[in-house]
């Protein structure tokens, strides 16, 4: 039985350790890799809906993104943060209103605006969270933080 003990041991910390990386990976991207990052994770967000369905990557996305925007210095940075996220997310979960355009030849033209348009909207206001999220858990214990 102490065998099972040492092993689940063995990985508790060593996925300690991983997070712990990855922590400190979070913390140390710099002001153009952040809202990068922030993209990748949008996307990621979005491939847990249909027609794929990879639900698993829904909290690392989320749990990462969170992460990130508490380490944000400022509501700006915390803002763009939350745009870039947005924007990644929206881009890959409402690409389908973009084909709504091409049922015509005469309106090709708006599939651009409609691909990016539209995302980029919806990040503008989505983003606007990420500041008041900064605002609120500022000098909050982790309980709140999770609420």
């Amino acid at each position: 039985m102490s065998f099972f003990f040492l092993k689940l041991d063995k990985i508790y910390n060593w996925f300690n350790d991983e997070v712990y990386k990855y922590l400190l990976f979070l913390y140390y991207l710099n002001k153009l890799s952040k809202p990068i990052y922030a993209f990748f994770m949008g996307i990621t967000a979005g491939l847990a809906l249909p027609p794929l369905n990879l639900f698993f990557l829904l909290p690392i996305a989320f749990a990462t993104v969170i992460r990130m925007t508490d380490f944000c210095q400022t509501k700006k940075a915390a803002y763009f943060v939350g745009f870039w996220f947005s924007f990644g997310f929206f881009l890959s979960s409402i690409y389908w209103i973009s084909f709504a355009v091409l049922t015509d030849s005469k309106f090709v033209w708006l599939f651009p605006f409609a691909l990016f348009g539209v995302p980029i909207v919806l990040a503008l206001f989505n983003g606007l969270l990420f500041p008041v999220y900064i605002a609120v858990i500022e000098n909050s214990s982790a309980i709140k933080k999770i609420f």
